[in-house]
């Protein structure tokens, strides 16, 4: 009986150090999957956000002298432009030109923001005729009220179709922006408005042009996907002295209460990086 009963006890601590065995093994388990979900989820996100390139200008090169400028090398490295729309008024185009300005980009329309309705801009045709007229290059934008891909892929092609009637050098800019509490995209995800601005501009890569979105810092890294939107191209509106917005750019409009001869009203004024 001593003999069972030792063999028990024997059999009993064998069994308890392979259960408390089992259970370390079980908790490294736990601990390296763990910690390998957690190291690939950090390096999904540093890979995420690398692919937005980040910003290569410096912003100690700008000057204010007769406008802004960006200057490298001693040279400027950037182009004055201006973007326009019916509520300019009539646009005296050499005038505009005469002062320096060698860019516009001009609103095709826009769809309304309840009604749902596209627009042509009641100075589109006119400002086309008078910027090309005056020697000045023009890319054209429509303001975008879209809710879904379709709707978007519809502002797209009547942008192509309006552009299509004039030489179009610059690129074709897709603009959403809120209007008010309640209007048409008030609901839309960032998932949503993401896929609305990549559906318009995979048409207008489609139609033989170049594609930009626009948004101020808040909206190109809130409202919308930011590295999806960098595979278009960025136009950023920033109103400050200094550059905060981490990625990189094409256009940046630096101002909405710009003064260039030709245009009583107030324009907004913008610097173009790239060569177009």
């Amino acid at each position: 009986m001593l003999k069972n009963v030792v063999m028990f006890l024997k059999n009993k601590k064998q069994a308890v150090i392979l259960a408390a065995l089992l259970i370390v093994i079980a908790v490294l388990i736990c601990v390296s999957l763990f910690g390998k979900g957690k190291r690939e989820s950090e390096t999904e996100t540093e890979i995420s956000e690398a692919t937005a390139e980040s910003c290569k200008y410096d912003w100690s090169r700008l000057t204010d002298k007769d406008g802004r400028y960006y200057y490298s090398d001693g040279e400027v490295r950037a182009s004055l432009c201006i973007d326009v729309s019916e509520h300019q008024g009539d646009i005296d185009w050499k005038k505009v030109r005469d002062d320096g300005v060698k860019y516009a980009f001009i609103r095709v329309g826009y769809r309304g923001y309840m009604s749902g309705i596209i627009n042509l801009d009641k100075k589109f045709d006119a400002n086309m005729r008078g910027a090309s007229t005056a020697g000045i290059k023009t890319g054209v934008y429509f303001f975008s009220q879209a809710i879904n891909e379709s709707e978007a892929k519809e502002e797209a092609e009547y942008t192509l179709k309006q552009a299509g009637k004039y030489a179009v050098e610059l690129p074709i800019v897709f603009d959403m922006e809120y209007v008010t509490s309640g209007d048409r995209i008030d609901g839309l995800t960032k998932e949503e408005k993401t896929a609305v601005a990549s559906a318009f501009c995979d048409a207008v890569l489609s139609g033989g042009y170049q594609a930009l979105i626009y948004g101020n810092s808040a909206w190109l890294t809130g409202d919308i996907d930011v590295v999806k939107a960098s595979e278009y191209g960025l136009w950023l509106a920033l109103y400050t002295k200094e550059n905060t917005f981490p990625y990189d750019f094409s256009i940046w409009q630096y101002a909405s209460n710009g003064k260039v001869d030709g245009i009583d009203a107030n324009v907004d004024m913008n610097l173009i990086f790239e060569d177009y």
